[in-house]
């Protein structure tokens, strides 16, 4: 599982989720817009980023970037 975070063009969180199918969120977000009950978005990029929690254990996470429409 990895987590997917959607996050407005200045960083603030949208929605969070867990998925294992990213190829299958990236798609849907480059359709004609993503729709969360905070708004409709249309999407602007993603980066997928590496981190490590307390353990020290290499976690990683897509950041998908979104515009408000």
């Amino acid at each position: 599982m990895m987590v997917v975070r959607f996050c407005d063009s200045n960083g603030n969180d949208i929605h969070e989720i867990e998925t294992q199918d990213i190829i299958g969120i990236i798609s849907a977000c480059k359709g004609e817009a993503v729709v969360f009950p905070k708004g409709h978005y249309t999407y602007s990029n993603h980066i997928l980023s590496f981190y490590s929690k307390n353990d020290d254990k290499m976690s990683e996470e897509l950041i998908v970037y979104l515009n408000k429409s």
